[in-house]
C-alpha cells in the first residue's frame, strides 16, 4: 500500500511536470533548441551531482546492495556534458525522445484502462481512447517533417499537456472509484460487489430515463400550447384585434 501511494505521488508529480513544461512551450514556442539544450544539460549535471553526493554520503553498511545512485549520477553527468558540448544533438533526438515518452504514457493509460475495467468503472473505454490518441500523437511526432523548431516545440507542448491532463484524470477516477467500492463493501460486507455496482447502474439509468421523459413531456406540452394559440388566431379575430388597436390609438 505504501509503494502504491509513493507511485501515485510520483505519477502526479510527473503529470504536473508534463503540463507545466507543455504550458511553457505553448507560451514561448520560439524558444531555441540551443537554449533548451543548455538548460537540460545543466539540469542533468546538477541531478547527477546530487545523486553522486547521495552515493558518497550514504551509510557504508549498505555497500553490499546495488548502488543505483552511482549509476544514475554517472549517466546524468555524462549525458548533460554531451548535450552541452553538442547542442545540435538535441534537435535530432528530441522528436524520438518525446515520442518515446508519449508511447510510454500510452502504455500506462492502457494499464489504467485495465484497472478501471476491474474496478467496474462504467466508461473505462474513455481511458483507452485517450491512450490511442496519445499513440497517434507520438507517431505523428516521429513521421511528420516539421518545418521549424518553433512548430515542433508547439506540437510537443500540446502533446505534453494532453498527456499530463489525461494522466491526472485517469488516476483521479481510479482513486475515487476505489474509495467508493471500499465504502460499498464496508456497508454491505456480505454482498457481491459486482451486483451492487450493477444495481447502482440500473438506478442511474432509471433516473436518467425518467429525467429525459419529463423533458420530452414538457417539450410536447409547449408545442401543444403553441398549436392551440395558432388555432385561436383566426382571420376574424385578427380583424377584431386590429380594429381594437386602432381605436385605442385614436
Amino acid at each position: 500500500m505504501k509503494k502504491i501511494r509513493e507511485f501515485s505521488k510520483s505519477y502526479i508529480f510527473l503529470s504536473f511536470l508534463y503540463v507545466a513544461v507543455g504550458i511553457v512551450l505553448l507560451l514561448w514556442p520560439s524558444m531555441s533548441l540551443e537554449m533548451i539544450g543548455k538548460g537540460l544539460g545543466i539540469i542533468l549535471i546538477v541531478l547527477g551531482a546530487t545523486y553522486g553526493v547521495i552515493y558518497f554520503t550514504r551509510d557504508k553498511r549498505q555497500e553490499g546492495f546495488l548502488q543505483v545512485e552511482l549509476v544514475i549520477a554517472v549517466v546524468c553527468v555524462a549525458l548533460g556534458v554531451f548535450i552541452l558540448l553538442t547542442p545540435e544533438f538535441l534537435s535530432m533526438v528530441l522528436p524520438f525522445a518525446m515520442a518515446t515518452v508519449l508511447l510510454l504514457g500510452a502504455i500506462v493509460k492502457i494499464q489504467s484502462t485495465v484497472s478501471m475495467k476491474k474496478l467496474l468503472v462504467r466508461r473505462w473505454y474513455i481511458s483507452l481512447i485517450a491512450a490511442l490518441v496519445i499513440i497517434a500523437l507520438g507517431i505523428v511526432l516521429l513521421v511528420y517533417p516539421f518545418t521549424s523548431d518553433a512548430q515542433m516545440l508547439l506540437y510537443i507542448g500540446i502533446c505534453l499537456i494532453l498527456d499530463g491532463v489525461t494522466n491526472l484524470l485517469g488516476l483521479l477516477c481510479i482513486q475515487l472509484r476505489t474509495k467508493k467500492l471500499d465504502k460499498m463493501q464496508k456497508n454491505n460486507p456480505e454482498a457481491d460487489i459486482t451486483a451492487l455496482v450493477k444495481s447502482e447502474w440500473e438506478r442511474s439509468d432509471a433516473a436518467r430515463a425518467e429525467k429525459k421523459a419529463r423533458k420530452q413531456e414538457k417539450k410536447a406540452q409547449k408545442q401543444q400550447e403553441i398549436v392551440v394559440e395558432c388555432e385561436e388566431v383566426t382571420p376574424e379575430n385578427t380583424v377584431v384585434m386590429e380594429v381594437t388597436a386602432r381605436e385605442e390609438q385614436s
